[in-house]
């Protein structure tokens, strides 16, 4: 794959030299590096998408090298993936934070800007859907359980597990809960914890 032009001049391919003197032989790093950045400054689990959103929009990098970085990440430690259904979060490991702090000085001051506004200017979108999650397991029995619920800085704060038969009823399940939470949460809600009014 060849790689993508740079949104910037100062940054070019991998085949030239990246933020700060980095030759080709580690521009790989760098990328490690903005997305420990990236996780580090969200304070919340972003998926893997939201992240490779990013790198690919200002055009630093391909999906391909992207893919290349995390699973090399991963593999090291510095970064561990929750599963959802159709997603992957990414949490930063305090091995990953510690390797931060040692390469934090390469990466450019711009990159950090674009980073950190990427971050404000998402806020509320990247919390909702790191808010919502969703998967599904299969029974010894052949039927599929699939799991609904609804994060708040963390911790659960709703659940709900609904047995089907089939694993395209699980998958539509988990799609259609990840849709429409916003109504059904508060319409659960409103059934459970509002008493009914006296006839």
């Amino acid at each position: 794959l060849r790689q993508r032009k740079p949104a910037h001049h100062e940054y070019q391919t991998d085949r030239g030299c990246l933020c700060g003197g980095m030759m080709a032989s580690s521009y790989l790093t760098l990328y490690k590096i903005i997305i420990l950045y990236l996780l580090d400054r969200a304070e919340i689990p972003l998926s893997s998408s939201q992240v490779m959103r990013f790198l690919l929009d200002r055009e630093y990098t391909t999906f391909v090298t992207f893919q290349d970085a995390l699973s090399q990440l991963t593999e090291q430690g510095l970064v561990k993936g929750e599963q959802d259904t159709h997603r992957t979060f990414l949490l930063l490991t305090p091995e990953g934070k510690e390797s931060l702090t040692f390469f934090l000085d390469r990466l450019n001051p711009e990159i950090r800007e674009q980073a950190d506004a990427y971050l404000i200017q998402n806020r509320m979108k990247l919390r909702a859907e790191a808010a919502v999650r969703t998967d599904y397991t299969r029974r010894a029995d052949g039927s599929y359980l699939a799991e609904m619920k609804i994060l708040e800085n963390g911790r659960q704060t709703f659940g709900l597990l609904m047995e089907v038969q089939t694993e395209a009823d699980a998958i539509a399940l988990c799609d259609r809960f990840r849709e429409r939470n916003g109504e059904i949460y508060p319409y659960l809600i409103g059934k459970l914890m509002v008493p009914d009014e006296k006839v």
